[in-house]
């Protein structure tokens, strides 16, 4: 028997998931020493009664009728007043609840990538690229965002449970399928494009053989539940005002804003800099070349994607980078707070 400690897949996967972890915690250690924010710190948790009231009384039941900050994400208000039953008013259980999650995200992201492409070495590297990225880290300070980490870990834990599907279609996989994603759409309704995802999935990395219109007749069940969770937040939203730059702006502004913010966040990833969890949307002062400078990005790589067509996991990325932005861009009314993500700057 060999003696090596990566003597089969399992037990390094495995070990690069303690890695990961590990990494994660260290990065993010500087967060026990962190106290809340007035930045919606105070809503979600130190002034809000309900959270305050952690799981004594029927929080349950509360939790799925609320449509407070102007959303409904049930799981995310659970998950609060389970840490408020746990920490009380102690920042740093919070932060460190948010830290696990991460360090449980990046090790899921880590197994996703090795199953989509067959390579350990390159997925760990991607996993500590993203865990120690600037945009995770731009907004790790604020107890409020748990919405994001819980949501990620739904959408993580949904892509493999489909991938596990696929490999043996029955009720019961697909069933588990359909629950996570229930969990993913009641922890932040950003989930709502997921539907879109597994579709592209199909076509790579899974190349199922089976027919696009039979893979779309499968996804219903996942599109009724984006199509619910849309209605839901739109009412949310409309209750807690939360749509002005739907109302305020014609579409044709937010055509143009949507283009820069895809523009944006690539160039972003590739020079973070100025990072803010908070931009307000730009309204009709976008100067000209940047929409001008944005439109060339976009169909540039877009030209490249369609140029190199056989490479499918480039259309597969471009797709997914941009369908996956679709409710943060401020195009539509189902926007989640646009005013707040709408424009990173390019400065």
């Amino acid at each position: 028997m060999k003696s090596s400690l990566f003597c089969s897949p399992e037990k390094r996967n495995f070990v690069f998931c303690l890695l990961i972890f590990v990494f994660t915690l260290v990065v993010y250690n500087s967060l026990n020493r962190h106290r809340f924010v007035n930045y919606d710190d105070d809503r979600y948790v130190t002034e809000n009664p309900h959270v305050r009231a952690g799981l004594s009384g029927d929080p349950i039941a509360g939790a799925f009728t609320s449509t407070e900050q102007a959303n409904w994400h049930p799981l995310s208000w659970i998950s609060h007043a389970l840490d408020y039953q746990l920490f009380r008013l102690n920042p740093a259980g919070h932060h460190f609840t948010r830290v696990v999650l991460h360090a449980v995200n990046g090790a899921l992201l880590f197994l996703i990538a090795v199953y989509a492409t067959g390579r350990a070495l390159p997925s760990l590297v991607l996993a500590f690229i993203v865990r120690a990225s600037p945009h995770e880290r731009r907004i790790s300070g604020l107890v409020a965002e748990r919405k994001n980490v819980l949501s990620t870990f739904f959408f993580f834990a949904t892509l493999a449970a489909y991938a596990w599907y696929t490999r043996n279609p029955n009720r019961k996989r697909y069933l588990t399928v359909l629950f996570l994603f229930a969990c993913g759409l009641m922890s932040k309704p950003m989930l709502v494009t997921l539907p879109f995802v597994l579709l592209l999935l199909d076509h790579w990395p899974l190349q199922r053989t089976v027919t696009i219109e039979k893979r779309i007749v499968e996804k219903h069940p996942l599109f009724a539940l984006s199509v619910a969770i849309a209605i839901i937040t739109m009412f949310a939203q409309q209750t807690g005002g939360a749509m002005p730059s739907s109302l305020q702006f014609p579409f044709g502004v937010r055509l143009e804003n949507g283009i820069v913010v895809y523009a944006a966040y690539l160039w972003k990833m590739i020079w973070p800099m100025r990072l803010a969890p908070l931009h307000p949307h730009p309204g009709e002062s976008l100067p000209g070349w940047q929409l001008t400078l944005s439109l060339l990005v976009v169909a540039v790589i877009t030209a490249l994607v369609i140029k190199f067509r056989a490479k499918k996991y480039l259309r597969v990325g471009w797709l997914w980078f941009q369908g996956t932005l679709v409710p943060v861009i401020g195009l539509c009314r189902l926007a989640i707070r646009p005013w707040r993500t709408a424009t990173p700057t390019f400065r």
